[in-house]
């Protein structure tokens, strides 16, 4: 089934500075492509209208991306962490967005059929949220069991636009956990925030 791109946004927050890695991630070479780039084009292959915010290294970033068509979000305040991030690219989606995906640069194992899931279940289903859902946790009360790739109705807008809290959307999940339909997806939870986990990239995706 071919998913419904008319109605459905993406943000990809590529703002961060990567403390705990020591390197900028959007920079990570996977597979030919920077990792910017890889998660701005599967992005795409769901949605026609992607946001990618960044904010450090933005010089660097740009260039990568600059080229495919989406929009470029710049968030001066990206030390204020996720959270501001996500409130800058909710602030720029145009009025014809129902939904919006929220992703991370770094979800390098994502693929387009995976995000398909979400956005064909939003679609049927659009009036709640849907998370991903580490079953290997178990525990939702465990903020770790859950997190982006996410789809957020309209209606939370508001709430995202006025996100403070430092872990990003989650404060939003939690606040409205009776809308909230979890989707398993170990694979987003595979991301690249420590060497640890650059060296398991690399396994797969030798420089």
């Amino acid at each position: 089934m071919t998913p419904n791109m008319d109605d459905l946004a993406v943000i990809v927050l590529a703002a961060g500075q990567s403390s705990r890695l020591g390197h900028p991630k959007q920079l990570i070479e996977v597979g030919g492509e920077m990792l910017v780039e890889k998660q701005c084009k599967l992005a795409l292959a769901i949605s026609s209208q992607v946001f990618c915010v960044v904010g450090c290294k933005s010089e660097q970033i740009i260039p990568l991306v600059k080229h495919l068509s989406i929009n470029i979000v710049m968030n001066d305040e990206w030390e204020r962490g996720m959270s501001s991030s996500i409130s800058c690219g909710v602030r720029e989606l145009p009025s014809n967005v129902k939904r919006v995906m929220v992703l991370l640069v770094d979800q390098w194992q994502l693929t387009k059929e995976i995000l398909t899931t979400f956005v064909e279940r939003s679609r049927d289903e659009p009036d709640n949220i849907y998370v991903s859902h580490n079953v290997n946790t178990g525990n939702l009360a465990n903020s770790k069991s859950f997190g982006p790739p996410c789809v957020f109705p309209r209606g939370y807008f508001t709430d995202l636009i006025n996100l403070n809290e430092a872990e990003g959307a989650k404060s939003v999940i939690k606040k409205y956990m009776s809308k909230v339909i979890w989707i398993p997806n170990n694979e987003a939870f595979i991301d690249v925030d420590s060497p640890k986990d650059l060296a398991h990239l690399r396994a797969i995706y030798p420089c």
